[in-house]
């Protein structure tokens, strides 16, 4: 089976939506004082306590009431690790030739690896934000990759189609390169053409047997 867009955007935003459940948990529970100028004493912007009404309804807005308390786990090296571990484990699918891939892995590795001293530099975390995150992610990879060969999953596939339209659904079925076709639908195309070359060279009963015939043969020949 290959590998398509549409399996990178759901692995990766399915470990998004777990990840930042997680990390919603830690930086609420956690009040570090924040590493950013605007948070230190005495910073115009420095706020001291805030309301309970403003916990539900503040919107914090970049240099007009920046946020200081969105600290543990990085967010940001959460997604880079995500991401990364997603793509170095389809690379082979992903990649037409061997170097090529080890390439790419290779410079995914490189901006992961970058990516801490500008966090850090910038004074957006701490190194305990930036290494929390580091090996999350790819615990929370190995842990969904787990999950997709569940009966649970399946289960909640099965269920989350009963939600997706009729005419979407044969859509992508009959767009996707991967679908085997069962018995009663390979059946039911070779009578729809059947049907249209017997209307167009206007066939018999007898050339319609023949030609059904035909066209079973090249069809077991295939498989």
């Amino acid at each position: 089976r290959g590998i398509f867009v549409t399996d990178i955007y759901t692995k990766v935003l399915n470990i998004q939506c777990v990840g930042h459940v997680l990390r919603f948990f830690t930086f609420v529970s956690t009040s570090l004082p924040g590493p950013a100028p605007h948070c230190q004493p005495g910073a115009p912007l420095y706020r001291n306590s805030i309301s309970w009404a403003e916990v539900f309804s503040r919107r914090s807005r970049v240099h007009v009431d920046p946020n200081c308390g969105d600290l543990i786990f990085s967010g940001h090296m959460f997604q880079v690790t995500s991401f990364c571990a997603v793509m170095l484990s389809e690379s082979k699918k992903l990649m037409p030739s061997a170097p090529l891939g080890r390439a790419w892995c290779l410079l995914l590795v490189l901006t992961v690896c970058v990516q801490p001293y500008y966090i850090i530099a910038s004074r957006n975390h701490y190194s305990v934000d930036v290494v929390i995150s580091s090996y999350l992610a790819p615990l929370v990879w190995y842990a969904m990759e787990g999950f997709y060969k569940t009966s649970l999953h399946r289960k909640g596939v099965a269920w989350f189609q009963w939600f997706v339209p009729k005419a979407l659904k044969t859509f992508l079925h009959s767009r996707n390169p991967t679908c085997v076709p069962s018995e009663k639908e390979e059946k039911a195309e070779r009578d729809r053409e059947l049907q249209y070359l017997a209307s167009k060279y206007k066939m018999d009963a007898q050339d319609k047997g023949y030609l059904r015939k035909i066209m079973a043969q090249h069809t077991a020949n295939q498989v």
